[in-house]
């Protein structure tokens, strides 16, 4: 990784020539920040150290800067074994950044749980995960911030020579909510595979914005992406996957499921593929669809109420997700935070 650095000052100015994202842009078009309070200063950042370069990546990312301009340190963890991450102060009903590097060490294997619970008025997070060669990571996200918290995270993961990824987001918490991740499989060998599911109700709002870039030969990544929004939440799928002409004999796919239980309810899907090679395997796809009338009618037939079958189909519709981790513990609170809300719906699709 570089170790460029860049002051709280030069981060400061560069947001200031960069100005605050809005709907024109490509990124943001289906995610208006209007009304929105997100560029406020933590109120007490303390003595503030010089942070490693932004990845060239996140330089033009404003949230990526106003972390950069108010992180107060950059945390470095060397993860082996299981690690869990800590936050310190998300329910002060402040607003909370954080930075850390984390490395996965050369033919070593990690676990990471990442639990972001509470009630920060906003939540900026930028971690970049290195995964040595041969070295295997385990990555589970659970984010069940509070109803009237704001949270931006930005997220790079490299793959070094046959590096293995298995990361699982689970999203539930949030007045909004926007997760960019981006991974690249920079050695040959290298393996990313995503499971992403979020459940919206209310007002909520959810973007899931990830790009997985192949730069070596013979690597493969998967993404699979389950969405349920009721009442008036909405949610955004805005995936890509890059393959330059180097990355020969790559097989990637990606996949975005949606289930609608409200009629103003909005979901935006966006599969996206850039392919610059003819000596590759990739494919996408994106569902939108409510609730299953077949579902429900063999249900209810069996003697199962309007509302408990409702609870069904749709808990088991993230069900694929959740089953990818591993830690039964750490499976079943994921389970218990995302489950069992479809009766709580303020208008059910008909």
């Amino acid at each position: 990784m570089t170790q460029l650095m860049m002051s709280r000052e030069e981060a400061l100015t560069a947001l200031q020539t960069l100005g605050s994202p809005s709907v024109k842009s490509e990124n943001y078009r289906y995610t208006s920040l209007k009304g929105v309070s997100w560029d406020a200063p933590p109120v007490a950042s303390g003595v503030q150290e010089n942070l490693p370069a932004l990845p060239e990546l996140f330089r033009n990312d404003f949230f990526a800067l106003a972390n950069q301009a108010y992180a107060p340190a950059c945390q470095k963890i060397t993860a082996q074994g299981l690690v869990a991450l800590s936050y310190e102060g998300l329910k002060s009903q402040q607003p909370y950044y954080y930075r850390a590097q984390i490395t996965v060490p050369k033919n070593t294997q990690a676990q990471i749980v990442d639990l972001i619970v509470g009630d920060p008025a906003l939540f900026n997070a930028l971690i970049v995960f290195e995964v040595e060669a041969g070295a295997t990571l385990s990555y589970t996200q659970l984010q069940n911030l509070g109803p009237a918290s704001v949270a931006f995270l930005r997220h790079q993961v490299i793959l070094h020579q046959d590096a293995k990824v298995e990361w699982t987001m689970a999203a539930r918490g949030a007045f909004k909510y926007q997760y960019r991740l981006e991974s690249e499989c920079k050695g040959t060998g290298s393996d990313m595979k995503i499971l992403s599911a979020t459940r919206g109700s209310e007002s909520q709002h959810f973007d899931f914005w990830t790009t997985t870039t192949h730069q070596a030969s013979h690597t493969t990544s998967s993404m699979d992406h389950w969405a349920v929004m009721g009442d008036k939440a909405r949610a955004v799928f805005n995936g890509k996957i890059s393959i330059p002409h180097t990355a020969t004999h790559t097989d990637a796919y990606q996949k975005n499921r949606n289930l609608l239980l409200s009629p103003q309810a909005v979901i935006d899907a966006l599969p996206k593929l850039e392919i610059a090679t003819d000596e590759v395997k990739c494919a996408h796809g994106a569902s939108i669809a409510p609730v299953s009338d077949e579902q429900m009618y063999y249900l209810q037939s069996r003697g199962i109420t309007r509302a408990e079958a409702e609870s069904m189909i749709v808990d088991g519709f993230t069900e694929p997700a959740l089953q990818k981790i591993k830690d039964l513990t750490l499976r079943n609170l994921v389970r218990e935070t995302m489950i069992g809300h479809a009766s709580q719906e303020t208008e059910v699709w008909s």
